[in-house]
């Protein structure tokens, strides 16, 4: 399972695929540890800073806040990142690849026959396949393990770009709010994600992962949802 922030076409560069051609020399590079903290017995924080690069040219910068928290029943993930253009005009073009995402393990690719129970959700009522390019407020996955339903919920939060975003969110364990795919995602086709940072300026957004028993029918996300997005 991995969690990470990148971006299909950035100044025109892919920051999402490995590939083979010149785009391959494009990197999301570890810049430097800015703070670690124990702020509680069931809380962390990380921050760190990462360079853009291609061809060792930086691109854009960002700044990348992660706060763990746990109790007796979740696990729970706060990601902010603040997008900065301290390089120059950054110029994020409309695509389906990005942005926040999530790969899960196999047991919650829903296409998988493998994956039993395995489901995907979100608050719009869309499941499985027709996720895809929906826009909602969070989207859960959630399969049988152990004898027991485990999920993995994934909020947008208000104050980020073009909220409620549009999910890059696929049946086979790729899940990723993306609000820069307008284009590729909603039938207005003269709708458009692409988004300009001038020099100097930033663009931040902020997502919860909660990793928890039973599923979004079993506690309740929409409560969870709502005091997340009233915390200070």
């Amino acid at each position: 399972m991995g969690i990470f922030y990148a971006l299909g076409k950035l100044n025109g560069l892919d920051f999402w695929n490995e590939r083979n051609d010149q785009h391959a020399l494009s990197r999301i590079e570890f810049h430097q540890m800015d703070r670690v903290e124990h702020l509680s017995p069931h809380r962390a924080l990380l921050i760190v800073s990462n360079h853009w690069k291609h061809q060792g040219e930086i691109q854009m910068t960002d700044r990348t806040e992660m706060t763990f928290s746990v109790d007796d029943s979740t696990r729970v993930i706060d990601y902010r990142i603040t997008l900065i253009a301290s390089h120059g005009d950054v110029l994020i073009d409309d695509s389906k690849e990005g942005a926040m995402g999530l790969r899960t393990s196999d047991r919650f690719r829903t296409k998988d026959p493998g994956a039993q129970g395995a489901r995907a959700y979100n608050n719009e009522g869309n499941n499985e396949a027709n996720l895809w390019g929906k826009p909602a407020r969070w989207v859960s996955y959630s399969t049988e393990m152990g004898g027991e339903t485990l999920s993995i919920t994934f909020f947008d939060h208000p104050n980020n770009l073009r909220y409620p975003t549009t999910w890059h969110a696929r049946d086979y364990g790729l899940v990723a709010a993306n609000p820069f795919g307008l284009a590729k995602f909603l039938p207005d086709q003269n709708l458009s994600g692409e988004t300009l940072l001038t020099a100097g300026k930033t663009l931040t957004f902020s997502y919860r992962l909660i990793f928890h028993r039973g599923s979004s029918s079993d506690i309740d996300i929409n409560g969870l949802h709502a005091a997340w997005i009233a915390e200070p």
